[in-house]
Formats: structure tokens, C-alpha cells, sequence
């Protein structure tokens, strides 16, 4: 392949394929304490409340996901996250039927929560220093023949971006082929002209 100058845009796209195992063992992570704060949902509401909330859905406060970084929900278990993170559930919180701060630190759920969210806080900050150095790296290597050279990973991400970006080229009608079909018109207008000029 011939070499090509590496722009910003080009790191940038190289630094989030490189990144993309860790988001995935991250998004993973997020899943099952999604799933894990779901069962206890279900657990502490009661069948009637469900009832109401299946006869009036638009009657109470619900959500469907919860921010970690909500200290009135996951405050108290000693862990501060470094970036932004949202739990999906796959049951509605009601909210004001129960605290569920005060149940995540129960004995029988707080040392899992505690392990979830020391998980989730030492991947993030893995995946923090790894962009760092990664964009270090990068910040250097100025074509893909350096980067084939020096940062073989880098640039195995960096073919299959381009290969994306020729597919969605080709997606699109040749440049030619354009031109072809709107030089139709061109002519039907001055044709049509030329018509109207000879009536004159």
C-alpha cells in the first residue's frame, strides 16, 4: 500500500479501534450490574405497586437506567469513577417506593456492588491510561509506512479504516457516472431553448 500522511482524525480513529477490547469488557461489566440492580429491583417492589404501574404507566416517576456517578444512589462505597457511566436495566426503577442506596448497602448486596463498582472504576482508569499513551505514541508517527513500521497494531486498525472508507466511496455513484446523468438535462434545457428560439 502506497503511504499515506496521517492526519488527526486518522489517530483519532486509530486510538478508539485500539481501545475497542477494553469498552467491550467495560460494556460488559455495565451489563450484568445492570442486570444485578434489575433483580433487585424486582425483588423490593411489591406485586401491587407493579399492578398500579401496569394499569397507569405515565402515573409514576420511573427510570430505565441509572449514572454511576450518582453519590444519592452509589455514593458510600468508597469509589469515585473517572469517566461517565450508565447502567441499563432491563426492569422500570419506580422511584420514592424504596431508597435503593440504602439496599445496595445491605450486607447481602453491598459487598457485590462494592466489587462491581471497583470493577467498572479500575477498567475505566486502565482504559484512560491506555488512550493516553496510545495518543502519545501516535502524536509522532506522521505516515502508514511509520506506522506499519513502528506500531504494527496501530496499523492493522488503520487498513481497516480505510477499507471502510473506500466501501462508503463506492456506495456512491462515480463521479463520471454523475456527471453523465446531469449533462442529460443540460441538454434537454438547451434543446429546449434552441426549440423556442427557431419558433422566434
Amino acid at each position: 500500500m502506497k503511504s499515506i500522511r496521517l492526519n488527526n482524525s486518522d489517530r483519532e480513529d486509530i486510538v478508539k479501534g485500539l481501545l475497542k477490547p477494553i469498552q467491550k469488557e467495560i460494556s460488559e461489566e455495565l451489563k450484568i450490574f445492570g442486570d444485578f440492580i434489575s433483580e433487585i429491583i424486582k425483588q423490593e417492589i411489591s406485586q401491587r405497586v407493579w399492578e398500579f404501574h401496569r394499569l397507569y404507566p405515565h402515573a409514576l416517576s420511573v427510570k430505565n437506567s441509572l449514572y454511576l456517578g450518582d453519590s444519592n444512589l452509589f455514593g458510600g462505597f468508597g469509589v469515585k469513577l473517572v469517566d461517565y457511566a450508565i447502567v441499563n436495566l432491563t426492569i422500570d426503577y419506580i422511584e420514592g417506593v424504596f431508597d435503593l442506596k440504602d439496599v445496595l448497602h445491605q450486607d447481602k448486596y453491598s459487598s457485590s456492588t462494592s466489587k462491581f463498582l471497583k470493577k467498572i472504576d479500575s477498567l475505566q482508569k486502565e482504559r484512560r491510561t491506555l488512550k493516553n499513551k496510545c495518543q502519545c505514541a501516535l502524536e509522532y508517527i506522521n505516515t502508514s509506512k511509520q506506522l506499519e513500521e513502528q506500531f504494527p497494531e496501530a496499523y492493522k486498525i488503520f487498513l481497516e479504516l480505510c477499507k471502510d472508507k473506500e466501501t462508503s466511496i463506492t456506495k456512491c455513484d462515480k463521479i463520471e457516472n454523475l456527471r453523465a446523468e446531469l449533462s442529460k438535462f443540460n441538454r434537454n434545457e438547451n434543446s429546449d431553448t434552441s426549440t423556442v428560439n427557431k419558433g422566434i
